[in-house]
């Protein structure tokens, strides 16, 4: 399954196993970390890997990215030189994204960890798995640059059809943004602003009839704080 070289890039490595499964019912997720555990345990017997823990988490929801705290313990604990690598059943086990599967990669690359994907027959010590990161890496860069031009293109054309580039937010209306700033100065939460305004029968800014604290976001300055994960592969 590995080719043979010179020798292994790391001797005596030190790996933690890495498991998710998705949104599903109790005994099929519970069986689903079983096998995958137990998969992972026999390739590190097999290749003499010390398996130190198998982390597993459930996959975060669409359009949560890379909300993935299991994954993120085990990369801290290999960064702060606890271990020197993963393992995993198969490299969607960690994204389901084609796009983050590339930042993934770059950060085992670029931090000289060791990853093995034993679906896939990867594994970053030997050469071929080190090509072919690289490659999935190139993949991944490029599938980036389409979805961004897609977007961008998408952002040109409604300007030039005389729409707005987004969708109507409360920064748009500037009364409105001031006076629920004056609200936060007063130290209201975004979650009593929000009951406030639907106390009056305030319309929401796209017409819906109940606001939310996160459609006050934009007005009060408050950012969503980017996961983690997605800070460490970003190099933040």
């Amino acid at each position: 399954m590995h080719d043979a070289g010179p020798g292994p890039l790391f001797p005596e490595t030190r790996v933690f196993g890495y498991a998710s499964v998705s949104e599903r019912q109790g005994l099929i997720i519970n069986r689903e970390l079983r096998e995958q555990a137990e998969a992972i345990a026999a390739e590190c017997e097999r290749l003499g890997l010390g398996l130190l823990q198998v982390v597993s988490e459930r996959e975060p929801q669409k359009g949560h990215g890379l909300t993935r705290p299991g994954l993120e313990y085990a990369l801290r604990r290999i960064l702060d030189g606890e271990a020197h690598g993963l393992v995993v059943c198969d490299l969607s086990r960690l994204t389901r994204s084609s796009a983050q599967l590339g930042a993934i990669l770059q950060w085992f690359v670029s931090h000289d960890m060791r990853l093995v994907a034993i679906s896939e027959e990867i594994d970053t010590a030997e050469h071929t798995g080190q090509v072919t990161a690289r490659t999935l890496i190139g993949f991944s860069n490029r599938e980036r640059e389409r979805i961004t031009a897609r977007t961008r293109r998408g952002l040109e054309v409604a300007r030039s059809n005389g729409r707005p580039a987004g969708r109507p937010a409360v920064i748009d209306d500037p009364c409105l943004r001031e006076r629920i700033q004056r609200m936060r100065e007063e130290h209201m939460s975004l979650q009593a602003i929000a009951d406030a305004l639907n106390a009056e029968g305030v319309p929401t800014v796209r017409g819906g009839a109940k606001w939310r604290p996160s459609s006050l976001q934009s007005a009060t300055g408050y950012r969503r704080k980017k996961p983690e994960l997605t800070s460490m592969l970003s190099g933040d």
